[in-house]
């Protein structure tokens, strides 16, 4: 139970982080765009989250049970009694060894549940601020166009000219039902030059945010690497050596194969949110800009053509492709130790 309440006080500080990074925002533009993608932001995460402390909770028990079933006393870090005759059926040693162990595993899921935590989060938060460019994105334009075909139906108005072809009768009557159709949407219009700086701010944020990131996970991913290729080569000389403890290495060796691939996913999922604003910025209204404005928004361009995505140790990126020949890695080695083990076992 104190394990538990441990990682409930951690899974809560994190939440209230959150909680305070998508507070109140200066930008009132912002501000009103980001309450629709934000209203169910963290009803999602609070159920997210009571998931995640049963998955946590369950996979303690698990572990720390788990060697129980494996037959023999040297389990992690056999601790030797000296003034102790040392065998087998020795239960002094066996408490000491399994309560040590226990702890070991214990720490080290509250820390890595925790870290891990604050990696799903940081990354819903980025792809929740690239779906805000997005939004922000389709509304540029909008304001300039409303007011070419504002000034337009002015001049026709003022115009004496009262040709009636059916022409210029079908002109009249598109023009009327561009104005109808933007006049309803007035007020959602906002100039251009307002919204691309709130744009410019929104990157800057997300480029900071990724960065720390980063700056925090890019080691721990690569040892995850490490991490993920020792254990499968574990299953495998289990498998041809001692398959009595293979459950214990394989239950593990699953573990984190999935959230390896679940970052990948995400990793993915992160750089296509920069490409889809790429792409939203193309297709928006920006030919109805100014030139001014023409300039601000191809600077962004730029800055949304940078790749930016998760890194593993500095060194790559962290995507479906990295986890695709990281496996192609696994599977060779493990061929490579299943040569020379067989080799070596034969009389």
């Amino acid at each position: 139970m104190i394990w538990f309440q441990i990682i409930r006080g951690k899974i809560n500080e994190v939440f209230d982080w959150v909680k305070t990074l998508h507070g109140y925002r200066n930008d009132t533009l912002v501000e009103r765009y980001s309450i629709p993608i934000y209203q169910n932001f963290f009803n999602v995460f609070m159920t997210f989250k009571k998931l995640f402390t049963l998955l946590i909770s369950f996979d303690t028990i698990s572990m720390t049970l788990l060697p129980l079933a494996i037959p023999g006393v040297d389990y992690t870090m056999p601790i030797e009694i000296y003034f102790k005759q040392n065998t087998d059926n020795d239960t002094g040693i066996f408490i000491l060894n399994y309560v040590f162990q226990m702890i070991l595993i214990a720490d080290g899921i509250i820390f890595f549940s925790v870290l891990l935590l604050i990696f799903f989060i940081a990354s819903f938060h980025l792809l929740n601020e690239l779906k805000l460019i997005k939004v922000l994105c389709k509304k540029i334009g909008l304001h300039e166009e409303f007011e070419i075909i504002k000034s337009l139906r002015e001049s026709k108005q003022r115009s004496k000219n009262n040709q009636n072809n059916s022409v210029q009768q079908e002109d009249d009557d598109l023009m009327e039902a561009l104005w109808e159709v933007n006049l309803d949407s007035e007020n959602d219009f906002e100039p251009s030059s307002e919204i691309l700086k709130s744009i410019i701010n929104l990157h800057s944020n997300i480029f900071e945010s990724l960065d720390r990131i980063n700056f925090i996970f890019s080691s721990p991913i690569m040892i995850f690497e490490g991490q993920i290729v020792l254990t499968n080569c574990m299953v495998v000389v289990m498998l041809l050596v001692d398959r009595t403890r293979i459950i214990y290495f394989a239950i593990v060796n699953i573990l984190v194969t999935f959230i390896y691939l679940l970052m990948s996913v995400i990793s993915s999922v992160v750089k296509s949110g920069f490409e889809d604003v790429l792409t939203s910025l193309y297709t928006s209204k920006w030919y109805c800009l100014k030139i001014k404005d023409r300039k601000i928004l191809n600077q962004i361009l730029e800055m949304s053509q940078k790749p930016k995505a998760l890194n593993v140790g500095f060194l790559s990126e962290c995507n479906l492709d990295r986890f695709t020949n990281v496996m192609k890695f696994i599977y060779n080695t493990c061929l490579m130790i299943k040569f020379f083990v067989e080799k070596n076992m034969k009389p």
